[in-house]
């Protein structure tokens, strides 16, 4: 299989149309002040099996490329989770006016998803290769 000839700009515009697409899924939290537990609930549950989609699918693309890296990759991806849940659990931590175990809630969210939305690039990048 021969390589594309796609401009790095290209792979970059669509990298960057996904980071807004994330910046989009936001934008409802801004016109509401209280969000009901059921909506939070569905909401969470869409993401949740979207995620879950997309984690397999690239679970399924990666073992075609090695078995042992993918399962690599899945293991270190557990094991930060692992960790930076450890690390944040005995601290006192303070997140934008949230504090206690709200705080370390979201902190690690927010870790994840900034971790994940790097790895969203990337995959944007390897889908052209």
């Amino acid at each position: 299989m021969e390589p594309l000839s796609i401009s790095p700009w290209t792979v970059f515009l669509y990298a960057l149309f996904t980071a807004i697409a994330t910046g989009l899924g936001a934008l409802p939290f801004l016109f509401t002040r209280r969000i009901l537990a059921h909506h939070l609930g569905l909401a969470n549950a869409a993401a949740a099996g979207l995620m879950l989609a997309a984690s397999f699918g690239l679970i399924y693309e990666g073992v075609h490329s090695g078995l042992g890296r993918t399962l690599l990759g899945v293991f270190l991806g557990l094991l930060f989770i692992q960790v930076s849940h450890r690390y944040l659990e005995g601290r006192e931590v303070s997140f934008g006016a949230l504090s206690g175990l709200d705080a370390r809630k979201a902190l690690m969210m927010v870790g994840i998803m900034t971790l994940h939305s790097f790895a969203e690039g990337v995959g944007v990048g390897v889908a052209f290769g």
